[in-house]
């Protein structure tokens, strides 16, 4: 019977770790062809081509490369193999007889401990580590699948899937450590810690964000003179799925959404043009004025095209001025400077002519 579980868990990881092979051949066989289209298709709508005003087109085949793949997927798949070895048979191995008990990983909490069970810290260790896998797992599932679905698949998210595994089993074991720490910055409680760590997976960055906060606060470390983050979670319609993409290709904030070429953007993901248009418009308008950005919002004025027109004359600029509480001056140098700016002119152009379609 023994024999038969330990196949049948054996299949198992094989099965789960075979995920990653299966979705890539399924975008290059079912998906990528419709992508070339689509793409093609919104370039003639665009009425882009090769050379015209300058512009470089870029290529789908330089993007989705079948040769760029393998690498990261047999990164990805590694991980994920020694992940669910940890998750089937990890406390089979900490059991054991044999197993040694100087395992830094597994023995981390015995600093400034006494009378330490060495046994209970290495299951706990390895259970909250094991979820937190388990959760990066089920999200980076859930994002390849979406991106196979969205046309949208690269070999950057298998290197990311990987890392995400690999970073989120680390903080898996942060999280244990410090719920079980004499003077813990985080504490959960000890029934608890699986799930909290699972979702640490899930959401990593707010864990992340959790600990930084904690220890500044123990440090009584002041916020002083540091520059605006520009965070892409301000954007309208920007979720989790949808950073992790940006960030993928260098955006990870809003200076560089504002900068970004919309040819590329197009060539490099599955976002459409008016998307890409209204997210580049509103980070452009986010980048100048920061934290004023909602108070602007609050009057309707999402994008840069929005305050263009919004501010267009001396009547209606003095309006939004008072409206917003943002000086006169300052907005009438953002229209001039907005309205000097050439791909914002193009952009303007791309958007007016999806806008009757």
């Amino acid at each position: 019977m023994s024999w038969f579980i330990l196949t049948l868990e054996a299949f198992t990881i094989f099965l789960l770790c075979s995920f990653m092979i299966i979705s890539a051949v399924s975008f290059f066989k079912f998906r990528l062809n419709r992508k070339v289209e689509r793409y093609q298709n919104t370039l003639k709508l665009l009425e882009v081509s090769e050379g015209s005003d300058g512009l470089i087109v870029p290529a789908i085949s330089d993007e989705f490369s079948p040769k760029d793949f393998w690498l990261p997927i047999a990164f990805a798949t590694l991980i994920c193999m020694l992940g669910f070895f940890q998750l089937f048979f990890g406390l089979r191995i900490i059991q054991n007889p044999c197993f040694h008990n100087s395992n830094i990983l597994f023995v981390v909490l015995s600093f400034g401990k006494e009378g330490i069970d060495l046994k209970t810290i290495q299951m706990t260790n390895l259970v909250v580590m094991a979820m937190a896998f388990l959760g990066a797992f089920t999200w980076s599932t859930m994002n390849i699948i979406k991106r196979v679905l969205t046309y949208d698949l690269t070999p950057g998210v298998y290197y990311s899937s990987g890392l995400r595994m690999v970073i989120c089993t680390l903080f898996g074991l942060m999280l244990s450590v410090s719920s079980q720490a004499k003077s813990p910055i985080i504490s959960v409680p000890y029934d608890w810690l699986p799930v909290v760590a699972f979702f640490v997976g899930w959401f990593p960055e707010v864990f992340v964000r959790g600990i930084k906060e904690k220890i500044f606060n123990h440090l009584n470390s002041k916020k002083v003179g540091k520059a605006h983050k520009l965070p892409l979670n301000m954007m309208e319609g920007m979720n989790a799925f949808n950073r992790a993409r940006l960030s993928e290709i260098g955006i990870d904030n809003a200076q560089n959404l504002a900068e970004s070429n919309l040819l590329e953007l197009l060539a490099q993901t599955s976002y459409n043009a008016k998307q890409l248009i209204d997210w580049i418009g509103q980070a452009k308008l986010y980048v100048y004025l920061k934290d004023d950005y909602q108070n602007l919002n609050k009057l309707g004025v999402r994008t840069v095209f929005d305050f263009i027109t919004a501010c267009k004359t001396k009547d209606l600029l003095e309006g939004i001025s008072k409206a917003s509480n943002i000086p006169e001056m300052t907005l009438s140098l953002l229209q001039q400077r907005f309205i000097e700016d050439k791909w914002l002119d193009r952009l303007n152009k791309y958007k007016k002519i999806l806008e009757r379609q």
